[in-house]
């Protein structure tokens, strides 16, 4: 069961990260995120190959090692998330969510084409789980708006003669008439796209582009299993083929995403302060340098098909956490959405267990 438990406290650190780095998205972009988290990750795993004395066994790798190692971390991270950002950007974080969590589906398929045998249970639990995140996302959809009607409210109940002034809350310094993006800008109607605003066309791409995230996903989980279990086979040691391999993999996606965060505008670095840095730092070290060590390890212990399942059921873990990290409210629709997530997960561990 080590590997099923290094399924779920992977799913655990990716979800405490996130919530993590919640805290500083005003300040942050997610691309400026990624590439930071994945530096520190790279870091991590260089000090510990270069104390166990591994760190030169990467060298001997032969070129199509380097070459699934690095596929497995582009298709995963770097085309997966951003393709999933994009997506919710476009169709607001509930449709983003749904479409994106089928995930597992594809990596069955995949799987299942290179070989792999799946348990019948597993497309029960994963139907569960599947359906449990849609309607934990429609959830937190309702809350959003009802906040943000009230919000409106609020505002639209100023008195006259506070017309024109700005309060301290939304007020953004202006400075060499450059609007300084660091500061938090409250705007009422932020991750929420209505469809029907939208042309169908528009849409599509929108829904393709969020069935490109799943799918670049499934194709990354399934690649890190080959990559990982080769890494093994070649060192002749499982021991450190998950450590070997995040060395490959880290530096190559740092230098990606490094280059994809040049451009990105949003904010400056300099105008990060001491608790942004902070907050990254801790975000990077329990999702990256910790949870991409149990998720690789998770992959190479159990299969890709596993862990897909189990990481798609992260909405599970992600309400109690961000309840108590930034105090999001958890409502009737989320609650109910958590217990078919969490029936799937039950499933699952109920029959491994049997089966065991």
């Amino acid at each position: 069961m080590l590997g099923e438990l290094f399924a779920i406290g992977a799913t655990l650190c990716f979800v405490i990260s996130n919530a993590i780095f919640k805290r500083v998205d005003t300040k942050v972009s997610p691309s400026q995120i990624n590439a930071f988290r994945t530096i520190i990750g790279f870091l991590t795993y260089l000090i510990i190959a270069l104390i166990v004395g591994q760190f030169a066994t990467i060298f001997q790798f032969p070129p199509i090692l380097w070459l699934w190692l690095a596929l497995s971390f582009i298709f995963g991270q770097v085309l997966g998330d951003t393709a999933y950002f994009k997506a919710q950007e476009m169709l607001g974080t509930t449709l983003a969510l749904a479409i994106s969590m089928t995930f597992p589906i594809f990596t069955i398929i995949i799987s299942s084409i290179m070989g792999e045998v799946i348990p019948v249970y597993f497309y029960g639990a994963m139907s569960m789980i599947v359906v449990g995140v849609i309607v934990i996302g429609i959830g937190k959809n309702r809350s959003l708006n009802k906040t943000n009607l009230q919000e409106a409210v609020i505002e639209s109940e100023i008195p006259l003669e506070n017309e024109g002034v700005i309060s301290e809350k939304t007020a953004v310094p202006v400075e060499n008439d450059e609007i300084d993006q660091s500061k938090e800008v409250i705007d009422v109607n932020i991750g929420i796209v209505d469809p029907k605003q939208k042309s169908k066309k528009y849409l599509l791409f929108a829904i393709g582009i969020a069935l490109f995230a799943a799918i670049s996903w499934s194709v990354g989980i399934v690649l890190t299993n080959k990559a990982i279990t080769d890494v093994a086979i070649f060192i002749g040691d499982g021991q450190y083929s998950s450590l070997l391999g995040n060395v490959v993999r880290f530096p190559i996606a740092a230098s990606i995403l490094s280059a994809m965060s040049i451009g990105d505008k949003k904010t400056k670095i300099k105008t990060w302060g001491k608790s942004t840095w902070l907050m990254l730092f801790i975000g990077a070290i329990i999702g990256t340098s910790i949870g991409a060590y149990l998720y690789t390890e998770a992959i190479y212990l159990v299969n890709a098909s596993f862990v897909s399942i189990v990481g798609s059921s992260s909405p599970l873990f992600a309400i109690p956490i961000s309840w108590l990290l930034n105090r999001e409210k958890v409502n009737l629709m989320s609650l109910i959405g958590v217990l078919l997530t969490v029936g799937g997960v039950v499933i699952i561990f109920a029959f491994k267990l049997a089966l065991n």
